[in-house]
């Protein structure tokens, strides 16, 4: 498999709001078809938008969040 394909998986897994034993098991697994996969980057992308959903506010020029 590709980035691309990892990068598919982890969206679907986010999207569907899969819990983290589900995400900890398919990096697990995919882990062992692709000795670069990143376990940790795929977890990262599965929940990201779960746990850290987008803000409203935008970062200013010093890089902090803006009200």
């Amino acid at each position: 498999m590709t980035k691309k394909d990892f990068e598919l998986v982890a969206d679907v897994l986010r999207e569907e709001d899969a819990g983290l034993h589900v995400v900890h098991a398919m990096a697990v697994a995919l882990a062992s078809t692709n000795p670069k996969f990143n376990r940790f980057m795929f977890a990262t992308r599965a929940v990201a938008a779960t746990y850290y959903p987008k803000t409203t506010h935008s970062a200013n020029d010093h890089g902090r969040l803006a009200p």
